[in-house]
């Protein structure tokens, strides 16, 4: 799913949690934090990146280990 507005319910919750406004979930910023958390078996309910980091062979990897995992997948 392509985010096009800043003010998308996905993005609110995940800056909420990363501000410490919501306790129900975990966010987790960076690749090498997000290929920990895959590799943990956390249950991972969304992702959110940019478009221009999809176009690192490392990261689009991970998106696609995330999508068959069954995150939701949304790009900003």
């Amino acid at each position: 799913m392509k985010i096009t507005s800043r003010d998308n319910s996905l993005l609110s919750h995940a800056r909420a949690v990363r501000d410490g406004k919501a306790n129900d979930s975990i966010f987790v910023e960076g690749l090498r934090l997000c290929e920990e958390a895959l590799r943990s078996n956390l249950k991972i309910e969304a992702v959110i990146y940019s478009d221009h980091i999809a176009r690192k062979d490392r990261a689009a990897q991970l998106i696609q280990k995330l999508d068959a995992g069954r995150s939701e997948i949304s790009v900003c």
